[in-house]
């Protein structure tokens, strides 16, 4: 699996690749349905953009999971919640884009 993470501060500006972004990978069937509780379950995948936005999660099994992509903003953290399905393959090009 591998994309790039955008960020989108206003509606009138295009996105832009962040640098240090943090994509966190849940199986749909452990992740909370409170936000609040995140920090009680540990990720399957973890990985951090690179300079270009850029990231990769290997090794990865077909099937369904729930991303949970944060971006710092001025001191806060903004989140970004998203269902992805890996296929049999196990390729996949995602890229998130999280808004303010």
């Amino acid at each position: 699996m591998s994309g790039k993470v955008f960020f989108q501060e206003d509606a009138d500006e295009a996105p832009e690749a962040v640098e240090g972004a943090t994509i966190n990978i849940y199986s749909t069937d452990s992740f909370p349905s409170n936000a609040d509780l995140m920090n009680q379950y540990k990720s399957l995948f973890t990985s951090i953009t690179n300079k270009a936005g850029k990231y990769r999660i290997e090794g990865i099994e077909a099937g369904k999971y729930v991303a949970l992509v944060r971006v710092a903003d001025d001191g806060m953290m903004v989140s970004s919640f998203q269902t992805i399905s890996v296929n049999r393959d196990k390729r996949i090009h995602q890229d998130f884009t999280v808004k303010e």
